[in-house]
């Protein structure tokens, strides 16, 4: 098909990167099209932006279908980028293509859900192949999918960075932000950040940084903020930390960050630690890039794509203390070499922009 017209995004999520991912793909992206529209949540943090946003999404199911038919049929659109796996809006979606006559794209962001979706896992070859489009951001995504039977024409197109982060605060010091945060102006400051949920093994690096050599263990102090999806995985964590009479070198910070506030923890941290079971792509990992943070991560999927050792930051095996305990060591000890790297993460999200983003995306539309 020729460059598409009419596009519609469906962002009806209120996860903050996942908005954070839409809003700049479509600043980049709106643009270039005649006519684009986002519908999203009422709770959508970039209203009144660039680009046209109709917030018809957080009411109910039977509402949300509704407003999207709707939505469709009054803008009669060519293409319908859905950022969400939602299955109930899914299908509504599949029904819309086939009676407006639009081409339906999904980015699924990662071909394993994170959460127990078992109707949606049966079904999920057929919805995908129900697709026009698929958008993965790693090469093992698309190939998992290639073996599970999906033929619906599929694209492996990079995550954009997050270096809009850095314009929150933008004049905030190191020391400003651990002073803020209780953080030691002269420690080595390991940051876990994001969702607490199982498959992002805090248990492993709770354990792990207790079990640094004595050497390494009075300089380094963990700090830990984002919004826990479950008060028992929260008060298991807890219990972890004084199980391991670590409390005196971890500061917890349980609940939401708002985009403003992001920048004190990432400003306050040496090096960003990601031990994680499985992933596809990091918001988390593309904003320690902006802030030029080097990384500890484990070798799965995503990472061990666009990681390099060595140079992005430390690549340890999943579920694996004592590599993960050795590569903190590392840091502890090889501080300019650590800091090297961060500078390379920087440089490198510097280059990974929106605009050539926006630009394959639209190039996926026209082989449709």
């Amino acid at each position: 098909m020729p460059e598409p017209n009419g596009i519609i995004s469906v962002t009806p999520s209120i996860s903050q990167g996942l908005q954070d991912y839409s809003h700049n793909l479509y600043s980049a992206l709106s643009p270039r099209a005649a006519e684009f529209r986002m519908l999203c949540n009422v709770e959508y943090t970039y209203q009144n932006k660039s680009y046209a946003v109709s917030p018809i999404y957080g009411t109910n199911p039977i509402s949300d279908a509704l407003a999207t038919v709707s939505a469709i049929r009054k803008f009669r659109p060519e293409v319908v980028h859905s950022q969400s796996t939602n299955l109930g809006l899914l299908l509504v979606l599949i029904a819309c293509k086939y009676v407006f006559g639009f081409k339906l794209v999904l980015t699924p962001h990662s071909s394993k859900s994170h959460f127990d979706r078992p109707i949606y896992e049966r079904l999920q070859t057929t919805i995908y192949n129900a697709c026009d489009g698929l958008i993965w951001h790693t090469e093992q995504d698309r190939k998992r999918m290639l073996e599970a039977g999906v033929d619906t024409p599929q694209a492996v197109i990079d995550h954009g960075n997050y270096d809009f982060y850095t314009d929150y605060k933008s004049d905030i010091s190191r020391t400003t932000a651990r002073s803020e945060l209780g953080v030691n102006d002269d420690s080595i400051v390991f940051l876990f950040f994001g969702y607490l949920r199982e498959d992002k093994r805090l248990d492993l690096l709770l354990e792990s940084f207790s079990n640094l050599p004595e050497s390494a263990h009075g300089n380094a102090e963990l700090l830990i903020a984002g919004q826990s999806i479950d008060d028992d995985l929260t008060s298991t964590y807890l219990d972890l930390i004084e199980e391991y009479d670590i409390a005196d070198q971890v500061h917890t910070h349980i609940g939401f960050v708002e985009n403003e506030d992001v920048p004190l923890y990432f400003e306050a941290a040496d090096v960003l630690v990601t031990p994680y079971d499985t992933i596809s792509e990091s918001g988390v990992v593309n904003i320690g890039f902006a802030f030029g943070l080097p990384v500890i991560a484990t070798d799965v999927e995503g990472f061990s794509e666009s990681f390099v050792d060595g140079k992005n930051g430390k690549l340890v095996s999943p579920d694996n203390p004592v590599e993960l305990t050795s590569a903190l060591t590392y840091a502890i000890e090889n501080e300019s070499e650590m800091r090297q790297m961060g500078e390379n993460n920087r440089k490198q999200s510097e280059e990974n922009s929106w605009e050539s983003i926006a630009q394959e995306t639209l190039e996926f539309y026209e082989t449709l």
